[in-house]
């Protein structure tokens, strides 16, 4: 998809990278022409992520004198390093990615939108 220059520029004002908003559009609810992921979204990946991560290093401490561990210690890393973005989205309480055609028109934190209190 094309990034537009609207996105990039919000992309830098918000402070979300490219890879956030790839995993959006992996792992996000479509609801309409956007792309959501929130915290329980995210919350339930970080989980599937957690369970790869415990059988990869079960995996690595049985085959650790052959040549696959060098795989598998890579793949350990890369789930490592994808568990710190899902960590990074859920500060940021999600991000949500509109897209219009095949074009990714803009980005934002779900969570930044304001909810008055009526007192």
């Amino acid at each position: 998809m094309r990034v537009t220059t609207h996105m990039a520029q919000r992309m830098n004002n918000r402070g979300i990278v490219q890879s956030m908003v790839d995993l959006t559009l992996e792992i996000g609810i479509i609801k309409g022409d956007r792309y959501i992921t929130d915290r329980r979204c995210l919350n339930d990946y970080l989980n599937e992520l957690d369970t790869k991560l415990v059988d990869c290093r079960s995996m690595y401490k049985k085959y650790k004198h052959y040549r696959a561990s060098n795989i598998i210690a890579k793949a350990i890393n890369n789930l490592i390093q994808l568990r710190g973005l899902v960590l990074k989205m859920m500060n940021k309480g999600g991000v949500t990615v509109v897209v219009c055609e095949n074009n990714l028109v803009t980005t934002y934190n779900t969570d930044s939108h304001h909810q008055y209190k009526s007192y």
